[in-house]
Parts: C-alpha cells; structure tokens; sequence
C-alpha cells in the first residue's frame, strides 16, 4: 500500500502540470460518486445525498472559476482607466 501510495503521489505533479488542478479535483470526486455508486449497488451500503451535493458544488465552482480568462504570469491588470481610449497624458494632469 506505501509503494501504491508513494507512486500516485510521484505521479500526481506531472498530472497537474499537464492537465491542470481543476482536472484533478473533478477526477477525484468522480472517482468517490463511481465508488459510492458501486458501493450502493454491490454491498448495499445506504445512499450519501452530501456527496452528490459536494460533487454539484464543485462543478458550479469550475464553472464560475472558467468565467474569467486565465492571465500570464508578469502580466498586471488594467483598470478601466488605462485601458479606455482616453489620452493618458489627460490622466496624468491634475485639476
């Protein structure tokens, strides 16, 4: 169990940087509502509403989280003042 262990946590820093934290969460809570599932269905184990509800939660989270575009890294964000078509030397003046 410690080499099965020790390997998925080698591996998981090349996941990452390949296909992103974000794939990896969502692979995660995939994998615990497929055990439940089959838990359910083999052993008859009761139903978890919560997992469902954490599984719904993190899905709306990638959603919101996709919303916005990604910036480089360096790469400061513009007020609308810099990047409306006013003339910065108009800015720069004081009244």
């Amino acid at each position: 169990m410690a080499l099965v262990n020790f390997f998925c946590y080698s591996i998981i820093p090349f996941y990452v940087a390949r296909s992103g934290a974000t794939l990896l969460n969502l692979s995660n809570v995939t994998t615990i509502i497929w055990s439940m599932l089959f838990d359910i269905l083999l052993f008859g184990s009761p139903f978890y509403p919560l997992c469902l509800l954490g599984f719904s939660v993190e899905l709306v989270a990638i959603v919101v989280f996709s919303l916005r575009e990604p910036t480089k890294p360096g790469q400061e964000q513009k007020s609308e003042l810099e990047t409306s078509e006013i003339d910065p030397l108009l800015l720069k003046r004081k009244p």
